[in-house]
């Protein structure tokens, strides 16, 4: 009975688009199970109210908007079923125009396991409720930390991004290229607080700073076309 069962889940894998939902909290994108985080009530970051309604899935990707439901601002937020180690993550994401000023959308490798940093890498859009701020960063946690993140701004004709994360023992590095391969900004950060070749999920979200309504000058959704994981090898402690 579990060899039909295994040959069965094969079967489906291999006849399923790139993405797929398998049930209402869980689906398929870019040869990975995730999962739809849905919370009972505000909750982090924010805080907010996360939930489902947001995630919407078409041939072209997955999308995560913040959506007003029943007169309550509602965020996104996925991550994956399984977890990695020391790699490359690859992928790909687009904004239709410039985004909300109390909009964030977050890029991230999170183990909930390991507080108080979480062994958290982070690629974040934002203005953080400024919109004069720069729009993008990248943070290996402590973000506080002198020497720990970088901002820059992103803005650019293109609405089409490929974002790298490398992973390992000694070094992050952090690649943010528009739709030409053309590097709009690059970061190797080899600090002390490089997190350790634990099990961490991959996280995408989109929610509100300090939990206040939309600012009113930008848009509240991320396209993710791609993802993929690129094993290095690096078994390193």
């Amino acid at each position: 009975m579990k060899t039909i069962t295994l040959v069965l889940i094969l079967i489906l894998i291999n006849i399923l688009p790139s993405w797929a939902f398998l049930n209402s909290h869980e689906f398929q994108f870019g040869g990975t199970g995730w999962v739809k985080r849905n919370s009972v009530g505000p909750s982090g970051p924010g805080p907010n109210i996360f939930g489902s309604e947001g995630i919407q899935a078409s041939p072209d990707g997955i999308k995560l908007e913040i959506k007003k439901i029943d007169g309550n601002w509602q965020c996104a937020e996925i991550f994956t079923f399984g977890t990695f180690s020391y790699g490359t993550f690859d992928l790909e994401f687009s904004l239709v125009s410039r985004i909300d000023s109390n909009a964030v959308f977050g890029l991230f490798l999170y183990n909930r396991e390991i507080p108080p940093l979480y062994n958290e890498i982070d690629f974040e859009i934002a203005r953080w409720g400024n919109s004069e701020n720069n729009n993008c960063q990248f943070t290996v946690q402590p973000y506080e930390k002198t020497g720990n993140s970088i901002s820059f701004s992103k803005d650019a004709p293109m609405k089409k991004f490929r974002l790298l994360i490398s992973w390992t023992s000694e070094f992050i590095l952090f690649t943010l290229l528009d739709n030409k391969g053309r590097v709009i900004s690059s970061w190797e950060y080899d600090g002390p607080d490089i997190p350790r070749n634990t099990k961490s999920r991959f996280h995408i979200n989109a929610w509100l700073f300090d939990g206040q309504q939309p600012y009113g000058d930008g848009i509240l959704s991320i396209i993710i076309h791609k993802f993929e994981y690129r094993d290095i090898f690096d078994n390193q402690d």
